[in-house]
């Protein structure tokens, strides 16, 4: 299992290892290669786009559309951005179809369908999130305590992303 050298994908990948090994099944080598090194093997740049990897971890994930981009499931031998090197043509179908619906109820239950497919291949698990944390200074505002059209005020920063647009410095 190979992540990059940040503490805190070392210790995830630690766990990782106890889980897997305790079963008795697998012994799992732990490598931690620079970001380029890393994203390099995963994506097999030498030996033709395969992956030079068993296992990769990642920081990766949002609370964006998941319809934003879909290249990370299109075929292997064609996307640089497939880096698990799994493609299945039933739910990267789905996934495309998805992304052209615009009745939510349907497009959900399109991405529930692909999601199943995924979820039963394992070709990526998640096993949790980053800390995040965004810190401002005294005279920065709206960008901590920002607020809806409707007076409402906002619900925190999701995915530690900002909201320059109604930050301002403060004359006092």
């Amino acid at each position: 299992m190979s992540c990059p050298p940040d503490p805190t994908l070392i210790a995830a990948t630690e766990v990782s290892q106890q889980f897997f090994e305790a079963t008795g099944l697998v012994d799992v080598e732990l490598t931690h290669f620079d970001q380029a090194t890393h994203i390099n093997m995963a994506l097999g740049m030498g030996n033709e786009f395969r992956g030079e990897h068993e296992m990769h971890c990642w920081r990766w994930g949002s609370e964006d559309d998941p319809g934003g981009d879909n290249s990370g499931s299109a075929p292997w031998e064609t996307s640089p951005f497939n880096f698990s090197n799994w493609h299945d043509p039933e739910h990267y179908a789905l996934l495309e179809e998805a992304r052209t619906m615009e009745d939510i109820p349907t497009r959900a239950a399109l991405y529930e369908q692909a999601g199943l497919i995924q979820n039963a291949a394992a070709p990526i698990w998640f096993s949790g999130g980053t800390a995040t944390a965004i810190v401002t200074q005294a005279g920065l505002g709206g960008f901590d305590s920002w607020v809806l059209t409707d007076g409402e005020i906002g619900i925190g920063h999701p995915s530690a992303v900002g909201n320059w647009g109604q930050a301002y410095w403060s004359t006092d």
